[in-house]
């Protein structure tokens, strides 16, 4: 796989750090967030499984960068803008997971 070196993947820090800018994150955070190990496995159907493991994505919903428009706006598209009503760190988790899948 591409920008894959024994299954760490060195091209997340791209992908984390434009999420990071659209959603109001902090962008110095990329180093730490872009820890990525790619998993591929031949299933025995024949069809292939793609997983990420990011055990360090530093990600927010609410203060900070979050509070501009724009970025603002990305989080209500993404429906993780703000806290969650019932599950505090229900949004920030569902954050984290949209950040892993783009860097599948």
């Amino acid at each position: 796989m591409a920008g894959s070196v024994g299954g760490f993947n060195a091209q997340a820090a791209n992908l984390v750090t434009a999420i990071y800018l659209a959603t109001g994150q902090d962008p110095a955070q990329n180093v730490e967030s872009s820890n990525c190990i790619t998993l591929m496995k031949k299933l025995p159907n024949g069809d292939l499984s793609i997983s990420v493991s990011m055990p360090s994505i530093e990600v927010g919903t609410i203060g900070g960068g979050t509070v501009l428009d724009p970025q603002g706006s990305m989080l209500e598209l993404l429906g993780v803008k703000g806290p969650h009503p019932t599950e505090p760190g229900k949004n920030a988790r569902q954050l984290a997971r949209i950040v892993a899948s783009a860097s599948i």
